[in-house]
């Protein structure tokens, strides 16, 4: 049986570390290699199963009686491998998409030297939520 040592990618705007906390577990995709990212699940404290990207730092076999005989135990599997050569370099370019689409949304995102404005459809949607947001609370008042 094969299993991996690897280590969460948690967020994008974090590296991973050397000293990280390694995670074990089974690994039933030929072809896994030290330096692949994997889709893996994993049970935060508390909460329900979740999926999650790892990097494999260990690929080893071993048989179901030494596994019994050892104290790490893995429960979670290692469910697909994520094809994709340079990671950091994918985690990068998503990050700019993302602090783009948040300054669009805040008004701050300038396109040659100037502010983009938001369409007015999207003002007038939002004036009436909050026009009909303060008729609703005359209502209860009223009431």
């Amino acid at each position: 049986m094969q299993f991996i040592k690897a280590r969460y990618r948690n967020r994008t705007n974090r590296k991973l570390r050397d000293n990280q906390k390694q995670y074990t577990f089974i690994c039933p995709i030929e072809g896994i290699k030290v330096g692949d990212h994997v889709l893996v699940e994993h049970y935060p404290e508390g909460k329900v199963t979740r999926f999650t990207i790892a990097y494999v730092d260990e690929v080893y076999e071993m048989s179901i009686k030494e596994l019994m005989r050892t104290k790490d135990r893995p429960r979670f599997f290692a469910i697909a491998k994520i094809d994709i050569k340079d990671m950091d370099k994918r985690i990068d370019q998503v990050k700019k998409m993302k602090y783009t689409l948040f300054s669009i949304y805040d008004g701050t995102h300038k396109k040659n030297g100037q502010k983009t404005k938001f369409p007015k459809a999207v003002k007038d949607d939002k004036r009436k939520l909050d026009v009909e947001k303060t008729h609703k609370k005359k209502e209860r008042t009223i009431q």
